[in-house]
């Protein structure tokens, strides 16, 4: 340039870029000024923005606030107006006695409710049709005051059979708390208590097997399985291998601890619980039913129709089951299923064949050895009866259980006549069925032989 131009003035100045004109030349200095005025920036909009988020939050807590209490101030408008209906109806109930079973009866379960709802309905309209005659028979308030109101009593001592501490406390510990209403339960409902219920039982053995400084031996886990197995006991089911495997301190036979893995692993199985509590399930059902007489001879002799029903409806799937199975065997020859199954000793026809051919063996054993036979029906004193023969419950029930006649017959009965013909030198033999009376209480039909000498003594 300075060759075009004799002077350095003369030369022509650069064009002016108004993106830089009039601005300080870009330093480092000032990128760093730059970045921390930025920084300042964004954290002035942080904090208004956390403001205004803390200022919409208050605003929406105090909004919530009142809406909590213009609900509570709606709740005691709601209580004031209805304290004096309540006063009204407590004045009411005190003057007429039948509100309070009533009020029991409608808060039964659909399977106890029903029933008896219909036989009360029955007996109110003679009661309307008495009344429009002028007659002066109450039957239904009757049957209230004292029937209803005992029936109720009874299923309330059942309950109490089943809801025992243990059991309830077991179940809130746990929060199983479906055990509590077990006989409400169906079939899904019992699958999933019973994946709780292995659930806890499998927690628990972890809590108990991993604790500091236990040792990891047979003999502990022995220890644990016996705790899992009082916790099962606390809920009316006998744990797997339970005698084999309990704590008695005056064992003849040491422990099998073989069988302990198996025992451990049903406690904590699903499956296994499923069909526990199912059984459980089924057993206290039956049994409230009973308590509310729904098992005599004047409504469902033996059993309820509940347990009719489900017994039916079980034998129908086997029976579908069996019927839509074959087997083949390597040669190709094929068999149905149901053929096999009732050709085997499963069929209660040839259960009874079986029973009967016993019984004639047992005849021709008796004739070779000269012993004459006695037939004995045992039944069960009248506190194991819930009802009598003409269907009317039965004043002197304890609130014992079909499977308490069963253990008595067993522990108490037949234990003691085992152990005085033994003292006495005195034997005999034969066969035992066990039947139940109208009402499900267990009695023994036995047939025995015995020496024509020790047969009066027996």
């Amino acid at each position: 340039m300075s060759g075009q131009y004799p002077r350095a003035w003369g030369a022509p100045h650069p064009a002016i870029d108004p993106e830089t004109f009039g601005r300080a030349p870009r330093t480092a200095l000032g990128d760093a000024i730059a970045l921390y005025a930025k920084e300042d920036k964004d954290r002035k909009a942080r904090e208004e923005q956390e403001a205004r988020q803390q200022r919409a939050e208050k605003k929406q807590a105090a909004s919530h606030q009142e809406a909590l209490a213009a609900a509570a101030g709606e709740r005691f408008r709601q209580r004031d107006l209805l304290l004096p209906k309540i006063r009204i109806a407590h004045a009411a109930a005190r003057k007429d006695p039948d509100s309070g079973p009533l009020a029991d009866l409608m808060a039964l379960p659909d399977y106890l409710r029903t029933p008896l709802l219909q036989r009360l309905k029955l007996l109110q309209k003679k009661q309307e049709a008495a009344e429009a005659a002028g007659k002066s028979s109450r039957p239904a308030s009757r049957y209230i005051r004292s029937k209803l109101a005992l029936l109720l009593r009874r299923i309330a001592l059942t309950n109490s059979r089943f809801l025992t501490h243990k059991y309830q406390l077991l179940a809130v510990r746990e929060r199983l708390d479906e055990l509590l209403h077990l006989p409400l339960l169906n079939k899904r409902g019992i699958q999933t208590l019973a994946t709780l219920t292995a659930s806890a039982f499998s927690g628990e053995f972890d809590r108990q097997y991993t604790q500091p400084g236990i040792k990891q031996t047979p003999m502990q886990a022995l220890a644990i399985y016996q705790r899992l197995g009082h916790m099962a006991l606390s809920l009316h089911i006998t744990p797997p291998n339970w005698e084999a495997l309990r704590p008695d301190k005056g064992r003849r036979k040491e422990i099998d601890l073989e069988k302990l893995p198996g025992a451990l692993s049903r406690l904590m199985c699903a499956e296994w619980w499923t069909h526990q509590l199912w059984r459980l399930r089924c057993r206290w059902r039956e049994e409230q039913l009973r308590a509310a007489g729904q098992v005599s001879r004047q409504t469902s002799p033996y059993l309820s129709r509940d347990a009719l029903n489900a017994f039916r409806e079980q034998r129908r799937r086997l029976r579908d089951f069996l019927k839509s199975h074959e087997l083949v065997n390597e040669d190709g020859f094929t068999i149905d299923l149901y053929d096999v199954y009732y050709a085997s000793a499963s069929s209660p026809k040839h259960r009874r064949f079986e029973m009967m051919t016993t019984m004639k063996g047992l005849e021709l054993i008796a004739e070779a050895r000269g012993d004459i036979p006695t037939f004995i029906t045992v039944t069960c004193p009248s506190r194991f009866h819930a009802t009598t023969e003409d269907g009317h419950p039965n004043a002197r029930w304890d609130g014992s259980t079909v499977r308490d006649s069963s253990d008595y017959l067993v522990n108490r009965f037949f234990s003691a006549v085992r152990k005085k013909l033994k003292r006495n030198n005195l034997y005999w033999y034969g066969i035992r069925v066990a039947e139940p009376h109208h009402d499900g209480t267990v009695h023994w039909h036995m047939m025995i032989f015995a020496h024509p000498e020790e047969r009066e003594t027996i």
